[in-house]
């Protein structure tokens, strides 16, 4: 099953959609929320509407997983610090170490600011390199395995999961064996292509998503564009493999036929890269992962 709306798609588990972005909030008996990457700055009051529908509130935010540092997936962390100040924010030492550069979170934070441009939202004062590491400061470092518990009935496994980006981070919802991922596991088209997202390196993402096939999954929850389960689930890991390595071997052929490499940079872009979702982060995202494969497949 394909599901894009916001919803919750196990007991106490909900996708919950804007636009084309997507994270995820696991319930605890007691009514607290677990969130996965609650996204941009633009996304704050967006987020807290989309909660209220699901019969949730922000308010009950109390735990933040995330899966990796892009401004799309943690730009509003500041915002949402100041509205719950107690709030636990949960990452890997290789996010640790990612937020000790001065250039990464300079970049993170305009990055996030030309989203709200985008988005014909007014910018207003940009925090300080320091205010953001503040914000993200991480209530502890997870490890590849470790267990968060959420109730009696619910956790969280950590399972490390570089390609997208070297410190991406993947968790798997107990009992519902639902993985929820980044881009590590590339982007669902439906029955269009399967996008490869592997920015930071398409070997490391092809042992990753082979690592996570061994878990038996019911589900998928992506960045974008909504969460699958049951048998797409397979499907998709298969294609997903299968298409990043036909880039490769068909880029030599083509190569070897005399195209140009323009034309076959035309050609992946249009065959994997074009959106059906017309939404400026998944579109952003989209080029992102295309210009970071193709620099890898082409050199």
């Amino acid at each position: 099953m394909f599901i894009r709306a916001s919803m919750e798609v196990y007991p106490r588990l909900h996708h919950v959609s804007l636009g084309a972005t997507s994270r995820y909030a696991i319930v605890a008996e007691n009514g607290e929320i677990t969130l996965t990457d609650p996204g941009a700055s633009a996304h704050l009051e967006g987020l807290e509407e989309r909660l209220v529908r699901l019969g949730l509130s922000l308010q009950r935010v109390t735990r933040v997983l995330i899966t990796h540092l892009d401004p799309d997936r943690v730009g509003v962390l500041p915002s949402l610090r100041k509205k719950l100040p107690k709030i636990k924010i949960f990452g890997s030492s290789g996010m640790v170490a990612e937020l000790a550069s001065d250039e990464f979170v300079s970049s993170t934070i305009s990055r996030d600011a030309e989203i709200s441009k985008a988005l014909g939202m007014e910018v207003g004062a940009l925090p300080s390199p320091a205010e953001f590491r503040k914000a993200l400061q991480f209530e502890k470092c997870i490890v590849d395995g470790e267990t968060i518990t959420i109730d009696d009935d619910i956790a969280v496994r950590c399972v490390a999961s570089p390609g997208h980006r070297s410190h991406s981070m993947s968790y798997l919802v107990l009992p519902h064996q639902f993985l929820i991922s980044d881009e590590t596991l590339g982007y669902y088209n439906g029955r269009r292509l399967a996008a490869p997202g592997a920015n930071a390196s398409i070997p490391a993402s092809l042992e990753s998503i082979g690592r996570l096939k061994d878990l038996e999954l019911s589900g998928v929850g992506f960045s974008y564009g909504g969460c699958i389960t049951g048998e797409l689930v397979r499907k998709h890991l298969e294609a997903i493999v299968q298409n990043t390595n036909d880039l490769i071997s068909e880029l030599k052929r083509a190569r070897a036929e005399g195209m140009s490499d323009d034309e076959i940079k035309a050609q992946i872009r249009e065959a994997f890269y074009l959106p059906s979702l017309r939404d400026h982060c998944l579109l952003k995202s989209l080029d992102q992962s295309f210009e970071a494969v193709w620099a890898q497949v082409s050199g």
